[in-house]
């Protein structure tokens, strides 16, 4: 069940804000983004050959160092959970915001075809459904832009998913600006497991999915990272320029100067 896929995972250290990186939670999401879309895509046909779609966990991704769309998109989406954690437990400015709403969101884009995307939400001032800012993220690219983006590459939406329930669009148009975003509609979004009625939800319950409990997750309790030492990090930094320089060489051996 995808929802045993998406718990809380920390991030490296390096990436979290607070005084010891300088940076603050709108630059923390972002470096994450970056962070997930810099592990290489690779496929699953091409990778698990004679199997069909494979979903991996987070600390198995990070062990292959590579994963298709499903894989970077749950990583994504379990950073930013973890994320969220931080900001509504700590003592800041930033902990009177409104809580963000996190999804995975499946669909077809431009160029990926089917593919799976994280949604993230955050009620404006007004503290309504109206006011909410839904924004889109690729996760192998590491961009982001708003659902009422017509240009965006996301172009139709068939559900979305969290630690708690999945929705079914059941809406007739599919593409994102096209749709309405209240998750509580049963006219817009069919869920999975049961609801509470409307009447019954508080401000912090906005999908009515509080009540029940999630599934017990697949991933792990957190994530360990293997630390490189300065030796190993300049002995990586030289290979790489002795690689761009030769590769460099050799295509201006192939120019012809005028």
């Amino acid at each position: 069940m995808v929802t045993r896929y998406l718990s809380a995972l920390n991030p490296p250290k390096e990436l979290l804000p607070g005084p010891d990186t300088g940076l603050s939670w709108n630059e923390a999401v972002l470096r994450l983004a970056r962070y997930v879309s810099l592990i290489p895509y690779e496929s699953d046909a091409a990778y698990f050959r004679g199997l069909s779609d494979l979903w991996c966990t987070s600390d198995q991704f990070l062990h292959m160092v590579c994963g298709d769309e499903e894989e970077h998109a749950v990583l994504l989406a379990c950073y930013l959970l973890h994320l969220e954690q931080l900001r509504q437990t700590t003592e800041s400015e930033e902990h009177t915001a409104s809580p963000l709403q996190i999804y995975l969101c499946f669909g077809e884009a431009l160029p990926e075809g089917q593919t799976v995307y994280v949604l993230t939400g955050e009620e404006g001032p007004e503290m309504n459904k109206m006011s909410t800012r839904w924004k889109l993220w690729n996760p192998l690219r590491g961009q982001s832009f708003s659902v009422n983006n017509a240009n965006g590459p996301m172009r139709s939406i068939w559900g979305l998913a969290n630690a708690h329930n999945v929705w079914a669009n059941i809406q007739a148009k599919k593409q994102p600006w096209e749709l309405d975003w209240d998750l509580t509609s049963r006219k817009s979004w069919l869920p999975f497991f049961p609801v509470r009625s409307k009447h019954s939800r508080g401000k912090r319950d906005p999908g009515g999915f509080e009540d029940r409990p999630p599934l017990a997750t697949v991933q792990p309790a957190a994530l360990i990272y293997e630390q490189l030492d300065s030796r190993e990090l300049e002995n990586i930094k030289f290979e790489l320029e002795a690689a761009l320089r030769d590769a460099l060489m050799v295509w201006r051996r192939n120019k012809v100067s005028p």
